[in-house]
Formats: structure tokens, C-alpha cells, sequence
């Protein structure tokens, strides 16, 4: 049976605002994984959804259902105001938010210590249930748990930090050890994949690309397209150079690499990811030769706009973007105008981009 698609934009002005699927969720009173079917266009909204997403979004029902989002005038969407949610912070462990905050200087996640109460006990009353918990551990085993914690101002789903007890992944262990869980040891495989996901993206990036060379060869893809891939990496490094040093920071990064694919290939990188058939693999590995110049050229293109306009605000950032991205866009359709055929294909994956350059 075909499956059935209410196109919307719901996905692209969340971002826009800083918010997560968990915090529309719940103010449009669904569960997240209906949400997120809602997201996708695989299940209808009913009025009252549509309403309340009007009014969280701040945006008309044309730019909210239906409108093609190549359509949409994104500065109009993007809410300087309230400091967009970084996403970095907000981690699940099943179906629940962890919220973490990263500290550069000890080079170590500290953890909520009432996001991890309820992820172990799915407890309503999480501050209680700490409360109670540190009143047992003191009187059996006379150790205060508030030694091992800091208080910290860490972000929420609403955008805004509250201070919370927190502790790192050893104060965590510890804690784990005093809660009656079922949960507590795949809670311990999921810290120790938290803190080595951490590691990986501070590995030298000399190395990163040497090792990358060495990886693309093993599952079989062309030397051009190598060339090709390590020259993106170099190119999309200098981008988000540029964009920090303009004041990006955090889910910002995200929301303007979706204005860039949006504006020259037509899709979000979700979506461009759902189009090649992608679930967990990075999109660009999936590229071919035309879409990785594409994009590369959007890149680049940023990167200079940015550069010589010295955009000061995220809004100007945004214009930066779609600047790069309409170049990329005007190559490819003169591109796919001399050729007659598409640039952006469901082709992906290193078998069959060997298959087509052999």
C-alpha cells in the first residue's frame, strides 16, 4: 500500500526556533514518536495541532502546510530573541532527555542528575526521588552524593538554563550504584558511548582525514571520489571556521547547513537523506561526484560571503547562506540544462558509485 504524505514545514521552523521535537511534543499534547510521524508527513494534523503550532512557531498556516519550504522567506522565521536549543546538550537514552552540558577546560560531561532519576525509575517526582535518595545513602553508608555533585546552569528543552544538580560520569556511576534499576547497566554502556562519541570529535582532524583515506579505499570508493570527499571536509571545515567566528554557535550550525541544501538541491539534509534511502549513514559519503562539487561549491561560496560581509547577527548569517547555496543552485541547473540530467539522484553508497565510475 502507498504509503500517504501531508507535506508541511513543520521540521524546518522548529529548527528555526530552537526548539526540540520532545518540547512540540509536548505542547501540542502527542508523544514524541507521533510527533516526529507528524514531522515526516506520515500522519495528519488535526485543527487544534494546527493551531497550537501557529502559535509556538509564530507562523501562518500557508508557510506551516503544504508550501514548498524552497518557497520560504527564512529570516522571517528565525527567532533572535530566545537563544536557540543546543542539541549537543539534549541527549536521549531510550525515549528519555539527559541534559548534559560539556565542560572544555576538564574536558568531561557533567550530567543532570534528575534527567538521569528519570531515565533509570521513570519517575514523576525526580527532585523528590534525589531528595529521598541522598537521605538513604547518608544514613546506610554515611557518603553525602551532594559531594560529587556541582550545581550548574544547564539548558532545557524551552531554551532557557535552570540550576540543577549534576554530576560527571563518575559522580553518575555512583549514583547509579544506590538506584534499583534494570536500566542501570545498559545506562552505563550509553555513558561510556556518550564520553567516547566526545573523544572521536576531538581526534587531530589531520588524522581524522588520514584515517578517512584508508576507510573510503576499504569499502570501495573511486580515487576521484576520495579527492573529491577529503577536499569537502577541508572546504566544510573553513565554513564552520567562518561561522564561529561570526557568532554561530550550536543548533545554529544545523539550521544554516539546511538552508544551504535547501536553497541549491531543494532539501533539508533529512530529507535529501531520505531521498537517497539513507538511515544512520552521512550523506555526503553518498554523494556523487556532481552533488559533492554542488555542495562543495555552496560551501565555498558561504564561506566568502561570510567572510567579506562580516554578517554580525544569525539572521545575517542565514542571508550568507542562501547567497552561497543560490550560486551552487545556478551551476546546477545550467549543469542539468546542458546535460539533461538531474545532479541530485537516489544514488548512494560506495557500491554503487564504484559501479557507475567504472
Amino acid at each position: 500500500m502507498e504509503e500517504i504524505k501531508y507535506p508541511n514545514n513543520i521540521a524546518m521552523l522548529r529548527r528555526m526556533r530552537g526548539f526540540t521535537q520532545a518540547y512540540i511534543a509536548e505542547q501540542i499534547g502527542v508523544s514524541r514518536p507521533k510527533y516526529i510521524e507528524i514531522e515526516r508527513g506520515l500522519k495528519e494534523l488535526t485543527i487544534s495541532q494546527v493551531n497550537k503550532l501557529k502559535e509556538i512557531l509564530n507562523v501562518e498556516f500557508d508557510d506551516l502546510v503544504g508550501i514548498n519550504a524552497s518557497n520560504l522567506d527564512y529570516s522571517k522565521y528565525i527567532n533572535e530573541t530566545a537563544r536557540p536549543v543546543d542539541h549537543e546538550s539534549l541527549k536521549l537514552f531510550e525515549d528519555k532527555i539527559v541534559r548534559s552540558v560539556w565542560d572544555d577546560k576538564e574536558e568531561k560531561w557533567w550530567f543532570s542528575v534528575a534527567d538521569v532519576v528519570v531515565a533509570l525509575t521513570n519517575s514523576k517526582k525526580a527532585r523528590d526521588y534525589w531528595y529521598r535518595l541522598k537521605k538513604r545513602v547518608y544514613e546506610e553508608e554515611k557518603f553525602q552524593l551532594s559531594t560529587i555533585c556541582r550545581q550548574l546552569k544547564i539548558q532545557s528543552s524551552d531554551g532557557k538554563f535552570y540550576t540543577v544538580d549534576a554530576a560527571d560520569t563518575k559522580g553518575i556511576l555512583r549514583i547509579i550504584q544506590s538506584i534499583p534499576s534494570k536500566k542501570a547497566e545498559p545506562f552505563k554502556q550509553w555513558l561510556a558511548k556518550v564520553g567516547s562519541e566526545r573523544i572521536d570529535q576531538m581526534v587531530d582532524p589531520e588524522k581524522s582525514i588520514e584515517q578517512a583515506l584508508v576507510d573510503y579505499k576499504r569499502l570501495g570508493y573511486s580515487d576521484n571520489w576520495i579527492n573529491q570527499r577529503l577536499k569537502s571536509i577541508e572546504i566544510r571545515k573553513d565554513l564552520t571556521d567562518a561561522w564561529g567566528d561570526h557568532g554561530v554557535f550550536g543548533q545554529q550550525y544545523a539550521t544554516l547547513t539546511d538552508i544551504i541544501y535547501q536553497t541549491w538541491a531543494g532539501k533539508t539534509a533529512k530529507e535529501y537523506k531520505e531521498f537517497k534511502g539513507l538511515k544512520k549513514e552521512n550523506l555526503r559519503d553518498n554523494m556523487t561526484n556532481e552533488e559533492l562539487v554542488m555542495n562543495m561549491l555552496a560551501e565555498l561560496s558561504t564561506t566568502n560571503i561570510t567572510n567579506s560581509r562580516n554578517p554580525k547577527t544569525f539572521t545575517e548569517n542565514a542571508s550568507c547562506a542562501i547567497a552561497g547555496g543560490n550560486i551552487a543552485k545556478n551551476a546546477k541547473e545550467q549543469l542539468e540544462a546542458a546535460t539533461g540530467k538531474k545532479v541530485v539522484t537516489k544514488i548512494s553508497g560506495a557500491k554503487q558509485i564504484k559501479e557507475i565510475e567504472a
